[in-house]
């Protein structure tokens, strides 16, 4: 199996960390990852503001993870003002791909990570890290990123059959 396939296999969400800290070399290697993400026109409109060494920082901004982890970024997207819904849509995509590109950087590098969205608490992380109410700049994901004090087991994933059809709706990929 190639080892892109096998981290997206082994990539879990971790929500319980230890404190000890990534090196700026993996964090230089899992933003890299997010910024050869496509994009909409190769606009990269997506922006990271990254959160290290800051406990009190870190914990006003994910008050849903557990063993806080040393490394929260936040996934932003700046959006042009002249910006669509569907050109809106379009970027968030975008930030997905981006998004998932550092999850999986994280994975094979050995570190644990979280997606975890903040839609409900996008006003108050936004003042948190300074982004002003006029910017065109919102934070739309936290990921977490650190090594895991957990190891949960591998979640069950419905069969092909469930989630993908060959040429229309009601006809499974493969009976199986």
């Amino acid at each position: 199996m190639s080892e892109v396939l096998k981290n997206i296999q082994e990539r879990r969400s971790i929500r319980k960390y230890d404190s000890r800290s990534v090196d700026d070399e993996m964090l230089d290697k899992i933003l890299d990852a997010g910024r050869w993400a496509p994009s909409g026109g190769n606009s990269q409109p997506y922006r990271f503001i990254v959160i290290k060494e800051n406990i009190e920082l870190i914990k006003a901004v994910s008050p849903n993870l557990y063993g806080y982890p040393p490394i929260i970024i936040a996934a932003c997207l700046e959006l042009p003002e002249t910006a669509s819904k569907d050109t809106e849509c379009i970027h968030i995509l975008g930030l997905g791909a981006a998004i998932q590109n550092m999850l999986l950087a994280a994975t094979s590098l050995g570190l644990a990570s979280c997606w975890c969205g903040c839609v409900h608490l996008r006003n108050e992380v936004e003042q948190i890290l300074g982004i002003k109410e006029d910017e065109n700049l919102h934070v739309y994901s936290l990921i977490a990123i650190g090594y895991a004090s957990e190891k949960p087991k591998p979640p069950t994933r419905k069969a092909l059959s469930e989630i993908a059809f060959i040429n229309e709706i009601d006809k499974p990929w493969r009976k199986n």
